[in-house]
């Protein structure tokens, strides 16, 4: 009796830590979501990535998730049939990152073309947020997204940008019979930059000024060059007298 009774708070224990199981404090976040920028200058769109605790298949199982959080199920098309399955998971194996953004309405504000940025790896370059795609290891940092190149159109005002970086984990393991599985893990739209329901508050923007064109910044010279003959006449009539 008495170990019946242990066996159900223990039971009891375990039920309530899965309830009460949260998700890890991953953040995606603009380094810089608002600034001023010229109307011929391209826009680099940062993001700052971090977490609360080590992330990835390295940290063993559940990988830095709490068990709870990770997929039960996983449902496999089987093209030789034309049917699906669902398969439950028996074991988990590794976990890996899937970097990447969404665009509401478009990625490419009027004006401006955006390029992902796709460099090498370096010890004093900047890192490429798409270079954590494919890794079992979630590493923090600063990360370029890429550049927002303008057209020549733009002239002046506030500019939104509505594409939101966002991080998103693949979960792999077997079933029963040794059916490799793998299923999305985390929120339905990853951990991102600005969810949906605060695309209001939280959007990248740049005010943009516009750029004196050739004419004007020629006049300008001509009256600066202008005052300072003007400044030299002056003394030489002073200096005469």
């Amino acid at each position: 009796m008495k170990h019946q009774t242990t066996g159900a708070l223990l039971a009891l224990t375990l039920a309530s830590s899965s309830a009460l199981a949260a998700w890890p404090n991953i953040t995606v976040s603009y380094l810089q979501p608002t600034g001023v920028a010229e109307a011929n200058t391209p826009i680099e769109m940062w993001v700052r990535v971090a977490a609360d605790r080590e992330i990835g298949t390295a940290a063993g199982f559940p990988f830095g998730f709490d068990t709870a959080d990770l997929p039960k199920t996983e449902t496999v098309y089987d093209f030789s049939t034309n049917t699906r399955k669902t398969y439950t998971f028996a074991s988990y194996t590794s976990l890996t990152i899937i970097p990447g953004w969404s665009c509401t309405p478009r990625c490419d504000p009027p004006g401006y073309t955006f390029e992902s940025f796709y460099g090498a790896p370096s010890s004093t370059g900047p890192r490429s947020f798409s270079s954590l795609a494919g890794s079992d290891r979630l590493l923090t940092g600063d990360f370029l997204v890429g550049a927002f190149i303008p057209d020549g159109s733009v002239t002046s005002g506030t500019v939104t940008f509505s594409l939101v970086p966002a991080l998103n984990f693949n979960v792999q393991g077997l079933a029963t019979d040794g059916t490799q599985l793998n299923a999305y893990l985390g929120p339905s739209n990853g951990f991102n930059a600005c969810p949906y329901d605060k695309r209001d508050t939280c959007s990248f923007t740049r005010t943009i000024t516009s750029v004196p064109e050739p004419d004007t910044l020629w006049l300008w010279a001509l009256g600066v060059i202008g005052v300072g003959v003007a400044r030299r006449l002056t003394r030489e009539r002073t200096s005469r007298l």
